[in-house]
């Protein structure tokens, strides 16, 4: 918007200045034109000169007024009054101008008869006050076609906003604008992309939410229903103990369902995350690892490069930290490897690098785009060992959505050497000013 802004102004500014100078010129070549001017007063000299020179004046003055579209007129000195301030310029010989609305008069002092000349000149020229209302008016027309011709790439692009809203009113959550490289607006249309991709991820999470929430619940519900028929229908006190201890785990079943449901609702609500602050991700990354070096696996964690900050939301970060752990330690037979990398992308950008690998099945390359949907649990997940907030398909999507929210890349590949899954995590690095 600031460009924008700017750009109208100096618009504006410029059109201005430009053409207030260009009339200007206009009117001031226009102006020299239609006045006589200085060839006025040459001509004029030349005649007095002629006249002058001429041994029978008063008979030449009778013929030139006869014949001559300029007319010589004899004027006294004595009625002929002339201001102290040029009197003596006067009487040494220069032109007095004298110009009215439809002629210019040249007078001339005859040293020898004491008498003035006057000439009369016709003055062909428009009358000014017209000319100034014609420049006004172009100068404005001017103002209003440069500043349309700037505004209206604008307008158009304003069109195609309009239309593309217009296309997700009506259920087209795939429609976007395309961005030119010229656009006044491109702040503008790449957030509302951006909006329009986080509605469209929003509303298929919760399509996605209803479609598990009721595939999910039924099970653990059917089994509730038949323990509670079975707990009520016994007399046998072994057997009611033995209903009682299932339905005590379909109702812890059904809690943590229910809690990891109201965790992630939790997250959508906080998705403008605030107190972004500069953190390094190899001390938290040890402080989230100390409670789960106590299992029956091997924690191997190495650094390479510098001990470097990251802007995050502390309390978020750590949440995707525990889920690329607690996914590890659900799948991994023996081993994890945690690494935390600097590394440089193209020429200058540096990012780094958090990576959580283990010597589980992995992800099949077919199920990596959908294991960070929600409730989405691939092939291998019969092979995890139970974990109590581990089996409901949540992990990698809570991991998606905070490393979206850091501007963060989520990648899932292959671990090259335990051959297990590598979730990779690839965050901007942080640059103090």
């Amino acid at each position: 918007m600031r460009k924008l802004s700017v750009s109208l102004i100096l618009v504006v500014l410029l059109s201005i200045i430009g053409l207030g100078w260009l009339l200007n010129q206009v009117y001031v070549s226009t102006a020299e034109e239609s006045n006589a001017g200085d060839d006025t007063v040459k001509l004029a000299r030349k005649i007095a000169t002629l006249y002058q020179l001429s041994d029978n004046k008063p008979n030449i003055l009778s013929i030139w007024n006869s014949t001559s579209m300029y007319p010589l007129e004899l004027i006294p000195k004595s009625d002929f009054p002339v201001p102290e301030s040029i009197k003596d310029s006067f009487q040494r010989g220069e032109a007095l101008i004298l110009e009215t609305d439809t002629e210019i008069k040249a007078h001339f002092y005859l040293n020898e008869s004491h008498h003035v000349l006057a000439i009369s000149l016709p003055l062909a020229r428009q009358p000014e006050q017209n000319i100034k209302i014609v420049l006004t008016l172009i100068f404005y027309a001017g103002i209003v076609i440069i500043v349309l011709v700037w505004v209206w790439p604008l307008i158009l692009r304003l069109i195609a906003l309009q239309d593309t809203l217009k296309r997700i009113g009506k259920g087209d959550l795939k429609a976007r604008i395309g961005v030119p490289s010229w656009s006044y607006i491109k702040t503008i249309e790449r957030e509302f992309n951006r909006m329009a991709q986080q509605i469209e991820s929003l509303i298929e999470d919760n399509k996605l939410l209803g479609r598990a929430v009721s595939h999910n619940l039924k099970t653990p519900l059917a089994r509730l229903r038949f323990g509670i028929e079975a707990l009520t229908a016994t007399g046998d006190s072994e057997k009611r103990h033995d209903y009682g201890k299932r339905v005590e785990r379909d109702m812890v079943e059904m809690e943590s369902l229910i809690s990891t449901l109201l965790n992630y609702a939790q997250l959508e609500e906080n998705a403008i995350i605030q107190d972004f602050t500069p953190i390094s991700l190899v001390e938290l990354v040890e402080q989230c690892m100390q409670s789960y070096l106590e299992n029956k696996l091997h924690w191997r964690f190495e650094v390479e490069g510098f001990d470097s900050n990251i802007v995050a939301n502390e309390q978020y970060l750590s949440i995707l930290i525990h889920n690329l752990f607690s996914n590890a330690q659900r799948f991994a037979k023996s081993e994890v490897l945690v690494k935390v990398r600097v590394c440089t992308v193209g020429s200058s950008d540096q990012r780094i690098e958090l990576s959580v690998e283990d010597d589980g099945p992995g992800i099949e390359q077919s199920e990596r785009d959908q294991v960070i949907k929600p409730f989405w649990r691939g092939g291998n997940n019969h092979n995890a060992s139970e974990q109590p907030l581990g089996g409901h398909g949540m992990g990698l999507a809570i991991v998606s959505r905070i490393a979206y929210w850091h501007n963060a890349k989520l990648l899932i590949s292959k671990s090259d050497g335990l051959s297990g899954a590598k979730i990779l995590v690839e965050f901007p690095l942080y640059k103090s000013s």
